[in-house]
């Protein structure tokens, strides 16, 4: 779990931003390192992509704090409480499972 939020945090502040950073700075060059991908490779770059795709749309008509606060905000109860309220719905306390 702790793992997961680690992730979950440097793909949101820190590998995120850096990935809009570079696609702005030079996009032909950036989509470029994302074309001819084979495997694996190939979902991890749709996903990359996908994830500039959307930190540019929240960044369109530009970035207020109060904006920031709105999507931190949002972003955190899909992200952690919803996802967590899903789990304990698909998988309540007194569950039991076979084999464990």
């Amino acid at each position: 779990c702790i793992e997961w939020s680690r992730d979950r945090f440097a793909a949101l502040f820190e590998i995120g931003p850096a990935n809009v950073r570079d696609c702005i700075a030079n996009k032909k060059k950036f989509v470029m390192s994302h074309m001819g991908k084979r495997g694996s490779e190939i979902k991890s770059s749709y996903n990359t992509l996908k994830q500039v795709q959307w930190f540019l749309d929240q960044l369109d008509g530009g970035m207020t704090f109060e904006k920031c606060i709105k999507l931190a905000v949002s972003y955190w109860y899909t992200e952690f409480r919803d996802k967590i309220k899903d789990i304990v719905n698909v998988h309540p306390r007194d569950e039991v499972s076979d084999g464990v």
